[in-house]
């Protein structure tokens, strides 16, 4: 009579999978070449506008002298000046933002992905939680980066800021968290259209189209309008005075941003739960 020894098998715990997806979707992330050339892309522009930017104008105000002097700096920003190149470095953020998702789609991963992870949300939040992290990282970096570089052509006209005057410090970090939500927003999009150059079409219609489509509206109407795009929202931010009161102000627009992207990532959810991968 032989015995046969039941072996028990142990399933990984809930934590343990999604620990393990989190890890694999940080390998993805950091493996992507486009990782790589958008971050990059996004660094080149952001410093580099932001010295270009600034040295130009520090070379313009040098060649000035007296009442000509005081009125070329009227209305002068130091902070929204050197933080210019960010409002094309999001660009490229937002490029990555799409990428990230859209190519699970475009190689066929998406299906290997949602085997490994049957709960659909599990997988959404694994990929954009790993994003978000970086996202806010390397916002805060560039806008820190930017603004550092900016003040310094700045210095030897005696015009620029420290972190230390007001409102310095909360238009760099402000701006580093437009940057994030962006990139967020972008990833959102993209698990709605689940197509690169359909959700980068979308992206820039909302960031660019818009805005410009908006000057055709009454101009009664068209502040009360304005102020709830992103445009406006990241203008404000990087901006050390209230621009118009029209605008939000910059904490309430980044609570704005932070609605937006909230939304889109639960219509993505909703959309993802119901439809074949």
């Amino acid at each position: 009579m032989s015995a046969v020894a039941n072996i028990p098998t142990m399933a990984p715990s809930r934590r343990n999978l999604a620990s393990a997806f989190v890890t694999a979707e940080w390998i993805k992330l950091r493996t992507l070449r486009s990782t790589v050339i958008t971050l990059s892309i996004a660094t080149l522009v952001s410093v580099g506008i932001a010295i270009i930017s600034s040295q130009r104008f520090a070379h313009r105000l040098s060649e000035l002298h007296g009442i000509d002097r005081i009125r070329f700096l009227d209305g002068f920003d130091p902070a929204s000046q050197s933080l210019l190149g960010n409002a094309f470095a999001q660009l490229a953020i937002a490029a990555l933002g799409v990428l990230v998702v859209t190519s699970e789609y475009s190689t066929g991963m998406i299906r290997a992905s949602l085997a490994a992870m049957p709960q659909r949300q599990g997988w959404i939040a694994a990929k954009l939680g790993v994003f978000a992290a970086m996202v806010l990282l390397v916002g805060q970096a560039l806008s820190f980066a930017s603004f550092t570089a900016g003040q310094a052509m700045l210095s030897g006209e005696h015009v620029g800021w420290s972190l230390g005057h007001p409102n310095a410090l909360r238009c760099v970090v402000a701006t580093g968290l437009y940057l994030a939500l962006v990139g967020l927003m972008a990833g959102a999009i993209g698990l709605i259209v689940r197509h690169t150059a359909g959700a980068i079409t979308t992206l820039l219609g909302v960031l660019f189209v818009l805005p410009a489509l908006s000057q055709v509206l009454p101009d009664s109407v068209r502040p009360q309008v304005t102020r709830f795009f992103p445009e406006s929202i990241g203008e404000q931010s990087a901006t050390g005075y209230q621009i118009t009161t029209a605008h939000f102000s910059p904490w309430v627009g980044i609570a704005l941003m932070t609605g937006y992207v909230a939304v889109l990532i639960a219509t993505g959810c909703f959309l993802l739960q119901r439809r074949d991968s």
